[in-house]
């Protein structure tokens, strides 16, 4: 995990960097969902990324990676979410992620972040 300094800290006891990231974060902790925060991962060929919140799916007994993009109205955070983006793909992650997005247009849907948790069967509840 990279170091947050002046972040918001979560109900699990993390400091992620937005008040979006602690919603997601809450949310993730209140419905059981095991996670962790800005986790390293290496893609094998020296691209590294942190994705904002990787996702341990116990159902499934695989990893899940979370990306919330959180300032789409910047032109430069848009270009870099794309390059974020196209490089998991790239290395064959598109069916284990996770995305959401906001501007100051269209804010944060928490419902639409539990949809998806659920739909990707991580939340305790999705498993009974």
């Amino acid at each position: 995990m990279r170091p947050v300094e002046n972040g918001f800290k979560t109900l699990k006891g993390d400091t992620v960097r937005s008040k979006s990231e602690k919603l997601i974060a809450d949310l993730l902790y209140m419905l059981g969902v095991p996670y962790r925060y800005e986790m390293r991962l290496d893609m094998g060929d020296g691209t590294i990324v942190y994705p904002d919140f990787t996702i341990y799916d116990v159902r499934n007994n695989r990893l899940v990676y979370y990306e919330h993009f959180g300032m789409m109205d910047d032109l430069h955070y848009v270009n870099n979410a794309i390059r974020k983006h196209n490089e998991y793909l790239k290395h064959g992650l598109g069916n284990d992620l996770i995305m959401t997005f906001e501007s100051s247009q269209k804010p944060l849907d928490l419902e639409a972040v539990e949809a998806q948790v659920k739909k990707y069967a991580l939340a305790k509840s999705a498993t009974n």
